[in-house]
Formats: C-alpha cells, sequence, structure tokens
C-alpha cells in the first residue's frame, strides 16, 4: 500500500506542475472499493455508493474535479496524526501545494463543517468558507463555539411548516480582521442547516 500512495503522489506531483486548482476548493472523502484481506484498515461507509472500502480524504478543484491531493486513512491506532478535520484539512492544503494562495474559498460537508475551521481558515490562510449540512447539536452538548441553533425536538419541528427558516450572523474578531460567520437553518423533511464566512 506504500508503494502505491507513494507512487501516486509522484503522478500528482507531476500533474499539479501542469495544472493551476481554480478559486473554488472542495474537501471530501472517498471509498476505494477493496474487498481483500492483504489491507487492515477497511472501512464500511453506508451512504457512500462503494459502502466497503479504504477511505481517502481528498481536495480537488471544484470547477473541474481534478484531484489536487490526497490522504488514505489508515485509522486512528495505525499512525500518530491527529484526525481532527482542521488538522485533515490542513494536511491536505499542504498537500495540494494549496497554502500560498490567498482569497481561495473551500467547500465541505458537515464532517469539517465548524466555526473553529472557518476562523482558522480565515486568519491563517484568508480563505472563505463554507460548509453543509451540519448535524445540529443537543443542547446539553453545545461548546462555546459551537453554531448558534440547536436541534429542534421532534414535536417542534412537526409543529413548523416546510420552509421555515432562522439565520444567525455571529462576527468575530479575528488576528487579521473583522470577519462575519453566517449560520442559517430550516426545515426539509427535516432540519438542515449550513455556514459561511
Amino acid at each position: 500500500m506504500f508503494k502505491l500512495s507513494h507512487f501516486l503522489k509522484k503522478i500528482m506531483k507531476g500533474l499539479r506542475k501542469a495544472w493551476t486548482a481554480g478559486e473554488k476548493i472542495t474537501i471530501d472523502e472517498s471509498m476505494i472499493r477493496y474487498s481483500g484481506r492483504a489491507v487492515c484498515f477497511v472501512q464500511y461507509m453506508p451512504r457512500k455508493p462503494i459502502k466497503h472500502g479504504i477511505k481517502v480524504f481528498a481536495v480537488c478543484c471544484a470547477y473541474t474535479a481534478v484531484l489536487l491531493g490526497f490522504e488514505v486513512y489508515v485509522g486512528t491506532e495505525q499512525v500518530e496524526t491527529v484526525n481532527t478535520a482542521i488538522a485533515v484539512v490542513q494536511r491536505l492544503i499542504e498537500d495540494g501545494k494549496l497554502d500560498a494562495a490567498k482569497g481561495r474559498t473551500l467547500y465541505t460537508d458537515n464532517w469539517y463543517t465548524s466555526v473553529k475551521l472557518a476562523q482558522w481558515l480565515w486568519e491563517k490562510k484568508s480563505w472563505r468558507f463554507y460548509g453543509t449540512n451540519i448535524v445540529p447539536t443537543d443542547k446539553a452538548a453545545r461548546e462555546d463555539n459551537d453554531v448558534p441553533f440547536h436541534k429542534l425536538s421532534k414535536g417542534a419541528l412537526n409543529t413548523i411548516s416546510r420552509g421555515w427558516f432562522r439565520e444567525a450572523v455571529l462576527e468575530k474578531l479575528f488576528e487579521q480582521s473583522k470577519c462575519s460567520v453566517q449560520c442559517t437553518t430550516w426545515k426539509d423533511r427535516k432540519q438542515v442547516m449550513f455556514l459561511h464566512t
């Protein structure tokens, strides 16, 4: 597996010489189909088209879907690196050689989306951030730097009609400048949220 990963990194290095990433970047997980027994870090992700396989974090150009960098997830017990959302995003940005450019926009899904990531991107990279499909937290599980809306109870969801929404703007004073982080929640078939700077 290491030889294949090393070979793919060389290909990515050559591709980056011929390709300049656009302003909009996206990060997500992907699955590589694998059904053998030689690899011990096979994952099961029921919502992916490939449910069993090797999980890969990938950073891509949002315009063309060209892969700019990737990292194979080998499990928490296999490696010493931290697998928090901010750490994964930082490693993918460095692997894709995107850390020098300012003014890009990053699009992510619910696993990466947080106010902390939006703050980190604005302070360290001067990047804008759009995160979708945030899973709302219960009142008891909320943290200080959490999104401003909590999870609505089933009773509250039943009383409001489809299309109901609320917006909140968090004014954050970051190191470089003041930045607004907006969070929107609405009811579709369930409660949906997204966050952006």
